[in-house]
């Protein structure tokens, strides 16, 4: 206990020295502050001069400080902008490169384009060379199983098999040996499905073909039934006859083909049994060979014909525009599939033609040595759209006057026994305004001016109208009955004459009077030759369902596919013509029957190809 009292005590005594000492130590700063903030007099009033030139100068560094500042943010900012201007430029070189190279590519493709079109000229010519009856027909080892590069998958056999079919030999078909002694070595199934027909409605059939091999004993060979293109198939030609036509004929979208066979025959368990988008495609493309030879026959018979209408219209084909042209003659339909606009496509067809071709005004067909007559009904057309449209100016401009004649008597105010306006919720109308005298004296020189339109396109209506009339312009008029060529020329001019005397009315009359003067011998053909119709509505007919299935289907991707289906449509429509039953032809094409078709049309068959110059290969 002592010592511990010893030990508070001396700390206390430390404590009380400390703080001594610091108090000293403050009066010895503050007296030499004071010292040193006197002048020599001992006056203490210096300070405040002291005081503000300190502040002065602590000011001075704070504005130093600020403008060191300012100026490295305007470096910064200049060199953010130099950083910018280069980032342009190369944004800029980098848009311009990439322009370079579209224009390259562009330029690639028109330079290629002539090797594709000999690429696919070689191509059609392999085919034509494999064509059904040609000596180079090699059909033997071909290549079994799915096409190269589709999908793989296979066919799925259905659940349930509604019949069974056995086929056995009695005779081997290739040395004609009795084979009712031999016993079959194996047998392979395989599996169809078709369509078939009722009295009322159809249904899908699935049948099991049962295939027995045989050795026979005369040339020890494997021979088994032949089933030919459903070897590989596993369709019957009624379901691709239905979807052809529904294709073909109802415009059908494949993939709203697919869906309607899956309702109506497979239901939602089973829709693979259905065939998918690409067996469509493909069914058109084992048949181009057979299609092919009938289509070569179409061109061939179109020769023949007395007259034939043409007319084309646009395809889209995958970004690009491409064209489909039809040749329509009393007995074929022909549907052309072409990359060109130009008269290239039908010129083969109509070189040396002696019949008469029925066209519009394209140029293209100018080019073109054949008679020719134009479709009146194109010119008639235009003349109603100059009518109407002179028409509803004619009109409009009428509501205008009268509408002036109603603002200046409400702002003379002479309509005194007028029943005033009803009120009306909403808006009120907009107060019309009274025309000034050369406004008004303008729209009444407007009106003139579309009525005098109007009787000049009656006059031309009612000339050209004449043709589907029964006067002596009628193409149904019996020829003794009619008025000649060249008197109905001369009627046209002198009634362009009158035009012209009366003054022309519009530009767009004065167009179709040059027309009329360029094409003048080409518009009255159809009165020196019976038959002949005045139009080409027979053509604008049979391309329509076409352009229906071009709205529906918005785009075609492959060109060589759309060729396939052009010449589709040509057998289609030319056995609709001659109500012949697609299901026929697609058959006989089944059986590489060409013949048989063209038969079946009343088309005769193509002449074969001029035998090769075998003298003309021998070198001495």
């Amino acid at each position: 206990m002592m010592v511990a009292l010893v030990f508070t005590l001396i700390a206390k005594r430390g404590k009380r020295g400390s703080r001594q000492n610091a108090s000293s130590n403050d009066k010895g700063t503050s007296s030499f502050i004071d010292e040193r903030m006197q002048d020599d007099s001992g006056d203490t009033r210096s300070l405040k001069p002291n005081i503000q030139k300190m502040r002065i100068i602590n000011e001075s560094r704070f504005l130093d400080d600020d403008a060191s500042k300012n100026e490295a943010v305007a470096s910064k900012l200049a060199d953010l902008e130099v950083e910018n201007a280069r980032l342009k430029e190369e944004n800029l070189k980098l848009k311009m490169r990439g322009q370079k190279k579209a224009e390259n590519l562009a330029a690639y493709h028109e330079g290629n384009k002539s090797a594709r079109m000999a690429t696919r000229r070689r191509r059609k010519a392999k085919l034509a060379v494999n064509l059904p009856g040609n000596s180079n027909d090699n059909t033997k080892n071909k290549r079994t199983g799915k096409p190269k590069g589709k999908n793989g998958g296979g066919f799925k056999s259905p659940k349930k098999i509604d019949r069974e079919v056995e086929w056995r030999l009695t005779r081997c078909p290739r040395c004609g040996k009795l084979l009712e002694c031999s016993r079959p070595v194996g047998s392979w199934h395989h599996v169809i499905i078709d369509v078939v027909e009722l009295e009322h409605g159809m249904y899908l059939e699935s049948v099991r073909h049962v295939i027995f091999r045989y050795r026979c004993p005369g040339c020890h060979q494997l021979v088994a039934k032949n089933f030919g293109h459903l070897a590989r198939m596993h369709y019957g030609i009624g379901l691709i006859s239905l979807v052809m036509e529904d294709r073909l004929d109802r415009r059908g979208t494949w993939d709203g083909i697919r869906g309607t066979l899956i309702r109506f025959f497979a239901g939602r368990k089973s829709p693979e049994i259905i065939p998918t988008i690409v067996t469509f495609i493909d069914w058109m493309e084992r048949w181009e060979p057979q299609v092919r030879a009938v289509f070569e026959a179409f061109r061939a018979a179109v020769k023949d014909t007395s007259f034939a209408h043409v007319d084309e219209t646009g395809v889209p084909m995958d970004g690009k525009n491409h064209w489909l042209w039809i040749v329509v003659t009393g007995h074929v339909i022909l549907y052309l599939a072409s990359e060109s606009r130009g008269h290239e496509t039908i010129k083969d067809i109509f070189d040396g033609y002696n019949g008469i071709l029925i066209s519009d005004f394209w140029t293209a067909y100018n080019k073109l040595d054949a008679e020719q007559q134009k479709c009146l009904a194109h010119l008639v057309k235009d003349l109603k759209v100059l009518e109407c449209k002179a028409i509803d100016r004619r009109d409009s401009i009428e509501k205008k006057l009268a509408g002036d004649c109603k603002a200046v008597l409400d702002a003379d105010g002479d309509d005194v026994d007028a029943e005033p306006a009803k009120t009306r919720r909403g808006r009120p109308p907009k107060q019309l305004e009274p025309l000034t005298g050369d406004e008004r004296t303008k729209f009444e020189a407007d009106v003139a001016q579309q009525a005098k339109v109007i009787k000049q396109v009656q006059w031309l209506r009612d000339f050209f109208g004449a043709a589907w009339t029964d006067g002596d312009m009628g193409w149904k008029t019996p020829k003794n009955k009619r008025i000649s060529r060249e008197e109905a020329v001369r009627r046209m001019k002198v009634l362009i004459e009158r035009i012209r005397a009366d003054g022309v009315a519009s530009q767009d009359i004065e167009r179709l009077l040059k027309r009329m003067e360029k094409f003048a011998p080409n518009l009255f053909t159809y009165l020196d030759t019976p038959g002949i119709p005045p139009d080409n509505n027979l053509a604008e007919r049979e391309i329509r369902p076409f352009v229906i299935q071009r709205k529906i289907s918005a785009n075609f991707v492959n060109p060589d596919v759309f060729e396939i289906y052009a010449m589709l449509m040509s057998i289609y429509h030319t056995g609709l013509k001659q109500k012949v039953p697609f299901r026929d032809m697609l058959r006989l094409l089944h059986e590489n029957d060409v013949d048989g078709i063209l038969t079946l049309l009343k088309l005769p068959a193509p002449s074969p190809p001029p035998p090769p110059d075998i003298d003309a290969g021998v070198h001495v």
